[in-house]
């Protein structure tokens, strides 16, 4: 069998889910600036040295959305989490991260809407 033919298979698939999922794609429209919020958070931050090494954290963040922001840091971090509003304003949640220089960070965390 020829190689060529399952690549154009496979780039004649590509085209066609093109086709029909432009039609399917929502309009996009600007959103209002999002409000302030404050955040505080706690938890566990355990990183690889000569053993596992644990220590405890606390922090807090305060985000004041202004327009766009890029970054040229040569680090990463990979995880998720899970919020939920607790009323109108306030939040909680917890997360767990991964990060460059092997580290696992695990954390619960409190929000405040400070805005609309």
């Amino acid at each position: 069998m020829d190689a060529t033919i399952p690549r154009q298979m496979e780039r004649s698939a590509i085209a066609a889910l093109r086709v029909l999922a432009a039609p399917l794609t929502p309009e996009v429209a600007a959103q209002d600036r999002p409000a302030p919020v404050v955040e505080f958070s706690g938890g566990a931050l355990e990183f690889a040295d000569d053993a596992v090494v644990t220590e405890g954290f606390v922090g807090g963040a305060a985000q004041f959305p202004s327009g766009s922001y890029s970054s040229s840091e040569g680090a990463f971090t990979a995880g998720g989490g899970v919020r939920a509003l607790l009323g109108n304003r306030m939040m909680l949640g917890a997360e767990a991260r991964v990060g460059w220089e092997l580290h696992l960070r695990l954390n619960v965390l409190f929000g405040v809407r400070l805005g609309r």
